[in-house]
This record gives C-alpha cells, structure tokens and sequence, in this order.
C-alpha cells in the first residue's frame, strides 16, 4: 500500500515538505494544494508550484485541480505537466459547500455525465498513469464509478 499526503490550504506548502524532508518523515507522494481551474484563472498559483518546482524530498507530487469545465482542466492539466509535476489529481470529493455549488469537488458526484467528461479531458492530454482521483471512501468502495 502506498502512503500518500493529501494537501491542507496553507499548510501543505514548499516549508512543510522541507521539514518533512529534515524530519526524515515522507510519504510515498504528494499532492498539492489545489488549483482553480476556471475559465479567467489563466495563471497558475505561483506558491503552489513551487512546491512543484521547488519539491526538495526526492518523492512524486502531483498538482491538484478543482474544477468542472473539461477544455479548462485539459489546458490546466498541460501546464503542470510542464513543470516537475508527476501528474494530475482530480478532485472529486471536497464537501465544501461552495465548491459544491459550482459543480466541482464533490459536486461533481451529481452528474456521471460531467465526470466522465471531464476525465476524458484529463486522460486526451496526460500521459498514461498520471491522472490520479480523489472521491470519498463510500462512492470507490462502492463501486459506483
């Protein structure tokens, strides 16, 4: 079984894995913070990928993408894939409300039609096995998707 580190907004940063790092205390990989993937954010976070570009611990990280328009993840997508980035995390499973609303994270549950659609994006433009996705427990476990 792999181990893997989930992000956590202004915690899971380029000081955190280095400390991580000092500490001798790594995970199998990283995921980033997210990204918005929306159609005016043209610029990725610039303090989110430095924990890309910058990643001192010698382990995997994939970028992290919340949205739900499939031509904005693909072009989101291609950008990480510029950077030291070992793939894409699509995420599926925030609860938050107000991500929800927009139909992204966990929002995205509603609708089979726009997840297939946006992993298609996802899959047209990444190389193989670099996408990776993150749904509650109970939906995988299931066997729904």
């Amino acid at each position: 079984m792999l181990l893997a580190l989930a992000p956590m907004k202004d915690v899971t940063d380029l000081a955190f894995l280095n400390t991580l790092k000092d500490l001798n205390s790594l995970p199998d990989y990283f995921i980033t913070e997210y990204f918005r993937t929306v159609a005016h954010h043209k610029k990725m976070s610039p303090y989110i990928l430095r924990s890309i570009d910058e990643n001192p611990t010698g382990r995997p990280i994939y970028g992290q993408l919340v949205g739900h328009e499939p031509e904005y993840l693909a072009r989101d997508a291609q950008v990480l894939m510029e950077h030291a980035c070992a793939g894409v995390d699509l995420n599926m499973g925030c609860p938050a409300p107000i991500v929800c609303r927009r139909n992204a994270g966990g929002g995205m549950l509603r609708s089979l039609k726009a997840m297939d659609a946006a992993l298609g994006a996802l899959r047209d433009v990444l190389p193989p096995r670099s996408l990776h996705r993150q749904m509650p427990p109970g939906i995988r476990n299931a066997g729904r998707v």
